[in-house]
């Protein structure tokens, strides 16, 4: 039980932001038998253990607590819905030109983790999924470092379009229309070689059988730019995917206040979405 309740949802209702999902296209898909896809738990290895890789649920951070109870909640509202986990443990988070301990590299290339750390990640994904009645055969656990191919093939559709520049060593997305002004460019990989959060979750929607699958990604609100981006970056493509929505909210608030308010939204919908039939 949530101390100050309904304080809490109102807080969390006030601060989330649905604007960009379609529940009644979601629940639509979900009557119909169409492949549905939920995103919301994406530990980013930066925020645990860079030497080793360790990660706990005794330990998982406010955003992460948050994910695990969205997926319960989307889980329970969706139950042939398939769970996707995307996991970081391609950004470490530590300057450019330095190892994962950040100390100075000669070559100014940052070095990539170990691949025992990198396992040692996945495994306690896959245990702290376990931990809380997450885990699925069908479920997905993807990668970072898995999209790197695509955003090259990414890159190279957009230079075939003029749609790519370089400045001081580094690739930018030249964006001709852009809806939002403010992403009249965008950084794609940086001098070093890093990719860019933006092209690796772009380059994800190349693959056409991705936009015949309902997504639904819920993410903190500081991630309203970079989804943002993204949709710029396919848009110039082309690539307009209906079935694609977000839910954003305050990383700050209990994670059962958040899951809360959207479990809500789904029974509202879905009581109408009834109604309606």
């Amino acid at each position: 039980m949530i101390e100050n309740s309904e304080y809490l949802k109102e807080a969390a209702q006030s601060s989330m932001d649905f604007s960009k999902i379609q529940i009644d296209e979601i629940l639509k898909a979900h009557n119909t038998g169409q492949p549905i896809e939920f995103e919301s738990f994406s530990p980013y290895i930066a925020d645990h253990d860079l030497a080793h890789g360790d990660i706990r649920s005794g330990g998982l951070t406010n955003e992460e607590q948050i994910g695990l109870q969205i997926s319960k909640t989307l889980r329970e509202q969706l139950p042939e819905a398939r769970m996707v986990s995307l996991y970081d443990e391609y950004n470490t988070n530590v300057p450019d030109s330095a190892d994962p301990s950040g100390r100075p590299m000669s070559d100014g290339k940052q070095v990539g983790l170990p691949d025992d750390v990198k396992n040692n990640f996945k495994q306690g994904i896959i245990r702290v999924l376990r931990e809380n009645n997450l885990s699925r055969d069908d479920d997905l656990l993807i990668s970072e470092s898995s999209k790197i191919k695509a955003a090259h093939t990414l890159e190279q559709r957009l230079r075939e379009h003029g749609l790519v520049f370089e400045r001081d060593g580094a690739v930018y997305f030249r964006n001709p229309n852009p809806e939002n002004p403010a992403y009249a460019e965008v950084l794609l990989r940086s001098k070093n070689g890093r990719w860019m959060c933006e092209a690796l979750d772009a380059s994800t929607y190349l693959d056409p059988k991705n936009l015949d699958i309902t997504h639904i990604v819920a993410l903190s609100n500081h991630f309203k730019p970079q989804q943002d981006k993204v949709w710029e970056i396919l848009r110039s493509l082309g690539i307009q995917n209906r079935n694609y929505h977000n839910i954003f909210y305050d990383e700050t608030l209990p994670p059962e206040a958040v899951a809360e308010v959207i479990r809500e939204k789904f029974i509202r919908a879905g009581q109408t979405f009834q109604a309606a039939a």
